[in-house]
């Protein structure tokens, strides 16, 4: 290849990140997590107590959900399960792609969606706001914070629930 058109596929490489980027609203990557577990457990007329038994959550760890401290998708996953919604109902999430798939089908991984789309590590980093360091380890297996899922799901355009059943 010859070095002009190595800038071109450059240059042209970064105009489609950009529209990528505008495509993506900063409501779905940056969308602060606001849970209404206290509206969902006083609808069902429960202690803390009463959800962290349902959930199989820590009773303390409930109690800062509540408040608005950060999660694991997992304990977010268990949460959700009790009341029998999702994490984005539980969560005011916007949906980022296709309705979430709560029963684990067409389940991808994070690497494999990512090269689907011919991104780079540094791509994704770029537009779901998670860090390079972050992303590696998650491409590697680590569960990510609820955070941080939505964000990479939301650059990737997918459900969470796509990524992690």
């Amino acid at each position: 290849m010859e070095k002009g058109s190595c800038v071109d596929a450059h240059k042209h490489g970064r105009q489609i990140m950009e529209l990528l980027r505008l495509h993506l609203s900063d409501r779905q990557r940056d969308h602060p997590l606001k849970s209404k577990i206290y509206d969902f457990r006083k609808r069902n007329k429960w202690t803390l107590k009463e959800l962290s038994r349902l959930s199989g959550v820590p009773f303390n760890t409930v109690w800062r959900m509540e408040r608005g401290h950060g999660t694991t998708l997992r304990t977010a996953y268990k949460v959700a399960s009790a009341f029998q919604l999702t994490i984005y109902e539980v969560w005011s999430i916007p949906p980022s792609g296709d309705a979430p798939d709560t029963h684990g089908k067409d389940v991808s991984s994070v690497a494999e969606l990512r090269l689907q789309r011919g991104w780079r590590l540094h791509d994704l980093a770029e537009l779901s706001g998670v860090s390079k360091t972050t992303l590696f380890h998650i491409e590697k297996g680590h569960m990510p914070t609820l955070k941080n899922a939505v964000r990479i799901a939301a650059a990737l355009g997918v459900s969470v629930y796509q990524i992690w059943s």
